[in-house]
């Protein structure tokens, strides 16, 4: 007999998968493509392989060699972004078993666990084909986590040999991990910081000393990280690029922090728009005075109660700020663009949990006792009604209503213009004035369909293979540009000005 609780667990889980399946039902419905998803599975030569090589991601390239044979028209990427909600689902499962302690709670933690899933970073997982591996290595990471805290237990449990096994099962993962996509390993440490949260470390102190063992061995376990990536380069012999060699301007890396990281992981689940510069500030300031004022209850209680020494709290707040710090690991020790949803992904969950924790703190301090179980539920619906409202709005707005749009117009402008005598496909490219979305947003939000130049001439190789006929691509020229003075002409030439989409603005 399986007993009731494991019952409960299970069919919890399921539904995290089944609630998060639901929000993303609109990417594995639509027929589109973003950015990399066509030089990646639509590509004229190998140019791509030695990429994802130079970036020190062999996993990565492996794994997209293994699905690039299913995918013949664009509508197959559907497939791939499925997989990915299926990972996403099973990351908010991990974590919702990962913060049991934490959130005791299970209505509470069930919602913090769904409204992670509906954060921007994972929003990009579901949404872009190309990274549909990134949330299962998100997941692997912090089932990493998970193991090698299990490791720091047995470890304190004199059980050294059983810990060291842990250790070296957390580090193989991670190391795969990190030749999938570098800033997945920093999933790692949200279980640094829900261990460093939990009530124990400010009265425990064999529990604080396995803390120390969990922060000792992560970093050491980043470190083999790092040697195994140059390892693979030299091996390799590929030149790498600029994001996985350590930082070279570390002032204009904090500046850059400062400006645009901390207000990305705190606006939550608002995609992060320059248009609305106040309003943007206003949630992230909202969201700061929140999360400080669930530390400053819980360092009065704790003073109050008098049992926890002034060193011990101050220790309590470096592990807390150490874990934030390595949860964006990646971002701070590499020349990698901090405006960018994948590379802060673990400090944005890692934010998430602080907001949810410090509620939990602020109810417990301002209600009675017999009222935190109905405020917390109360809590609980507004972090689902929030969090997937706003994760259908960014979803809807950013991907599934602009991208297939813009695609479904190439189609039917190519459809309506090639002919038998056409030799040649000009694009006059969008710039970033040009798209559906007119907010500018970071990332990949709202970008133009083809204002990357590399999308080039993937979309087109995609379109033509939507298009009823045999055209004979390996006689055609593919070219575009960003000039339309320079556009050619001819009978043979086929014109498509990808400008005109702003038309379709709402």
């Amino acid at each position: 007999m399986i007993p009731s609780s494991a019952k409960s667990n299970v069919l919890l889980s399921l539904l995290i998968v089944a609630v998060l399946a639901g929000l993303y039902w609109p990417v594995m419905q639509a027929v589109y493509g973003a950015a990399d998803d066509f030089s990646t599975f639509f590509p004229v030569d190998d140019h791509i392989p030695r990429i994802y090589r130079a970036d020190g991601r062999p996993v990565l390239e492996l794994l997209l060699g293994l699905v690039d044979g299913w995918v013949d028209h664009l509508a197959d990427l559907r497939l791939l972004r499925g997989i990915s909600v299926i990972g996403i689902g099973l990351l908010c499962v991990a974590l919702f078993h990962a913060m049991r302690r934490l959130f005791p709670l299970r209505e509470y933690r069930l919602a913090v666990s769904i409204a992670i899933g509906a954060l921007p970073t994972l929003v990009v997982f579901a949404a872009w084909a190309t990274v549909w591996s990134y949330a299962w290595g998100a997941m692997l990471a912090v089932v990493a986590g998970m193991i090698a805290w299990r490791g720091c237990r047995l470890r304190e449990s004199s059980a050294f040999g059983q810990a060291v096994l842990c250790w070296l099962a957390s580090s193989i993962l991670l190391v795969l991990i990190f030749w999938t996509y570098q800033p997945l390993v920093s999933w790692f440490w949200i279980v640094g910081l829900i261990a460093v949260l939990d009530d124990r470390f400010l009265r425990n102190r064999f529990y604080r000393r396995e803390c120390a063992w969990l922060v000792a061995v992560g970093v050491g376990q980043m470190g083999v990280c790092f040697v195994a990536l140059k390892a693979f380069i030299l091996l390799s012999g590929v030149e790498a690029k600029s994001r996985v060699q350590l930082l070279s301007d570390p002032v204009a890396k904090i500046l850059a922090v400062g400006r645009t990281t901390v207000t990305m992981v705190l606006d939550q689940w608002q995609v992060v728009d320059v248009d609305r510069k106040l309003f943007m500030l206003s949630v992230a300031a909202l969201t700061a005075l929140v999360i400080a004022s669930g530390f400053v209850v819980t360092w009065r209680s704790l003073a109050k109660d008098g049992r926890t020494k002034v060193g011990t709290r101050l220790l309590w707040l470096a592990a807390i700020v150490v874990c934030l710090a390595l949860s964006h690991v990646h971002g701070l020790a590499a020349d990698v663009n901090v405006k960018n949803y994948r590379t802060i992904g673990a400090l944005c969950v890692c934010t998430t949990i602080l907001l949810a924790w410090a509620l939990g703190r602020i109810v417990t301090a301002c209600f009675y006792q017999e009222q935190h179980r109905i405020i917390r539920r109360i809590l609980a619906g507004w972090f689902l009604i929030v969090s997937l409202g706003m994760g259908q709005a960014n979803l809807i707005h950013y991907w599934t209503s602009p991208y297939p749009q813009g695609y479904a117009y190439l189609v039917e402008q190519l459809q309506q213009k090639l002919s038998p005598t056409t030799r040649q496909i000009h694009l006059i490219r969008q710039t970033v004035d040009d798209g559906i979305v007119t907010e500018r947003a970071m990332h990949a939000f709202g970008r133009p369909l083809t204002e990357p130049e590399w999308v080039m001439p993937g979309i087109v190789i995609a379109a033509l293979r939507d298009i009823p006929g045999d055209w004979p691509l390996e006689e055609m020229t593919l070219t575009d540009g960003l000039d339309p003075a320079n556009v050619p002409t001819g009978d043979d030439v086929v014109v498509i000005d990808m400008r005109a989409l702003k038309q379709l603005r709402n």
